[in-house]
């Protein structure tokens, strides 16, 4: 067995007085490097090469540990300590903020910088690696150059974030060009690049080599004109993402076409027009899924017809609904539709032809009625989001849909009586979420959900206290989200029955 001395932040590294047979397994000093803290590690990795390796190499020993430090590794011995042994990061995350930190919650590094000359002091550690690095724009200069703190080897999902114009004021200069060119350059294994900036000229990526070995491309950017360099993205680009391209004219959209092997296509604020998506949709061969928000010159959804392997559509109106909706192919399996003004009775036209099988989304619509659910009984999650309806009678059309799993219910009007008929018809049902729902008066209805193993009840309003006895039937139960002014009174009805059970006061778990 050995001790471990600490000593001042400042002050050399001592040297651990210890006792151990150099024949110790490796097993054996995993097992005790992986009770202490990472300064120790720090010092174990100084005595010896074969300590050394094993701290540095294999990240167990680094699991469930946590560093947090303010002092530059100019300042600090142990920071350039910390940073010359931590093992591959699965996460590095570098920003420019007013103060310096480096802060390891392993896999994760956040290093925040005040300015560059910060970046430089770190590169004097051994290169740290990471698979994702998400970095300012204010410092790619250093990031991809051969003053570098990472190595790239590993890396395969690169972010990029256009810099705070508080502390560096926007140039309009080719910073951002040139940091995915030398991202590209540096990175052999770099499959998944976002770019979210100000600018970005098309006709540089049209030269770069390394835009075709992409198999993710995600641009977030407003000066954004032309989209020709995607004709050198066919063979392995799988995954698009377009956002705020407010420069990128109309008719720009029609190079998609030559995506012959995207999967997945979403174009989020831009002015995509229907004609343009008319010539794409023939190339589209592999979409699988479409994402549409916000896209206000699209007017028309009828070039769908053509993208004959859809099985996912989301589709977010920003001043009107697109028509078009009765033209999808049958292979769609997933539909959302946001701030829409489909009636009923056109989704009732809509779904007859569909073979809903995963899930149904409808955010903001108005529904006379839930009868076009009678045309989904093979459907497994219903999301029904800020959606009105006359009648809560209405959500006993849920009764046609046997094979459902997930049911979301988020302020909706809801019976708890009509619930009680409902539910007992969904034997399959194991995730219920009432969120921010009035006049629920008891939850009698779980005793037909005996099944549930996630449940949230966050902000339904009129339940009195007595009604959360009805969670303790609920024996397959796992997780609840309720709101915080009910926790510990449901905590106490539950813990004795439910012990097991993880409470949660927010709606993210689900």
């Amino acid at each position: 067995m050995f001790s471990l001395h600490s000593v001042h932040e400042d002050s050399e590294m001592a040297m651990p007085s210890f006792s151990l047979d150099g024949n110790v397994p490796d097993d054996i000093l995993f097992s005790i490097f992986s009770f202490l803290p990472i300064p120790d590690l720090v010092r174990c990795a100084n005595v010896c090469r074969r300590w050394r390796r094993i701290v540095s190499e294999y990240s167990y020993v680094w699991k469930g540990k946590r560093y947090v430090s303010n002092r530059s590794p100019r300042e600090s011995t142990e920071v350039r300590a910390v940073l010359c042994i931590v093992p591959l990061l699965q996460e590095l995350d570098v920003k420019v903020t007013k103060m310096f930190e480096v802060k390891i919650i392993y896999p994760q590094l956040f290093l925040s910088v005040t300015n560059v000359c910060e970046l430089r002091a770190v590169r004097d550690c051994q290169r740290v690696g990471c698979t994702y690095l998400s970095t300012d724009l204010n410092v790619a200069e250093v990031i991809f150059s051969s003053q570098s703190l990472i190595d790239f080897a590993a890396l395969e999902k690169l972010q990029i974030i256009g810099g705070n114009p508080m502390l560096t004021p926007f140039k309009p200069d080719t910073r951002a060009e040139c940091a995915v060119g030398s991202a590209l350059e540096l990175c052999p294994n770099l499959r998944e690049l976002n770019v979210n900036v100000d600018a970005l000229s098309g006709d540089y990526l049209d030269c770069l080599e390394g835009v075709s070995r992409l198999q993710t491309l995600k641009i977030n950017c407003r000066g954004l004109e032309e989209l020709t360099f995607l004709q050198h993205c066919s063979d392995t680009l799988e995954e698009l993402e377009l956002e705020r391209c407010d420069d990128l004219p109309p008719a720009a959209y029609s190079e998609l076409r030559h995506l012959g092997n995207v999967k997945k296509l979403r174009l989020c604020d831009c002015r995509a027009g229907a004609e343009a998506l008319e010539v794409a949709a023939g190339g589209l061969r592999s979409l699988v899924s479409l994402q549409l928000d916000r896209c206000g010159l699209l007017s028309d959804l009828s070039f769908l017809r053509l993208c004959s392997q859809l099985r996912e559509l989301r589709v977010e109106a920003k001043d009107r609904p697109p028509t078009g909706l009765q033209c999808l192919p049958a292979s769609v399996r997933s539909l959302c539709l946001v701030d829409n003004a489909t009636t009923a009775d056109e989704l009732s036209e809509v779904l007859q032809h569909l073979s809903l099988r995963e899930e149904l989304k409808l955010c903001k619509v108005d529904l006379a009625h839930l009868g076009f659910l009678r045309h989904c009984p093979r459907l497994h999650h219903l999301y029904l989001e800020s959606s009105t309806w006359p009648d809560t009678s209405v959500l006993s059309s849920l009764c046609h849909l046997t094979r459902l799993e997930t049911l979301v219910l988020r302020r909706c009007s809801v019976d708890a009586d009509v619930l009680s008929q409902t539910v007992s018809s969904l034997p399959q049902l194991h995730t219920l979420s009432l969120a921010y729902v009035e006049d629920v008066t008891h939850l009698r209805f779980l005793r037909h959900c005996p099944q549930l193993h996630t449940l949230s009840l966050f902000c339904v309003f009129g339940l009195e206290s007595n009604a959360y006895w009805e969670l303790c039937h609920l024996n397959k139960l796992e997780q609840l989200c309720v709101s915080v002014l009910v926790r510990d009174v449901v905590s106490d009805i539950i813990r004795p029955c439910l012990p097991r059970v993880k409470i949660y006061c927010s709606e993210r778990f689900i």
